[in-house]
């Protein structure tokens, strides 16, 4: 494994972890896109703003990398997200609850930064232990 690659994921868990948002700013591409499936690609200001509002809702989140698979320049992560939602976001009151989400993660590096994710969860399991019901999309 490139270790400029995974020193960079662990730096960026460690980063979001502490909420060193400058950081982990440095990591992203300026072109960096991360697709997120329903809520539409986000560029890097709007990832940025997206990770500091999940940490304000969730304070003592953190991520933890369980694997990393490398082959060229993409880098294949499993991770696991922690968390107590103790603030509101998107509209949604604080439930008080944790929440344990695995997170598998696809991230393709470009000039060694972050260029583009890509990012696979269960959201339905991640309300379901909030408490919160879930609705139609």
């Amino acid at each position: 494994m490139s270790t400029s690659h995974k020193d960079a994921a662990v730096t960026y868990s460690q980063s979001y972890n502490t909420g060193n948002w400058e950081a982990l700013e440095a990591l992203l591409h300026p072109d960096f896109v991360y697709h997120s499936g329903r809520r539409g690609d986000l560029n890097k200001a709007e990832l940025l703003d997206f990770l500091k509002k999940t940490k304000e809702a969730f304070p003592d989140a953190k991520f933890f990398i369980d694997d990393m698979v490398l082959q060229d320049d993409t880098l294949g992560i499993r991770h696991t997200f922690e968390g107590t939602m103790t603030g509101s976001i998107f509209g949604i009151e604080p439930s008080g609850k944790q929440a344990i989400q695995d997170v598998n993660e696809m991230i393709h590096f470009k000039d060694g930064l972050y260029f583009e994710s890509w990012v696979i969860l269960n959201s339905f399991y991640l309300v379901q232990q909030l408490g919160i019901k879930p609705t139609a999309p």
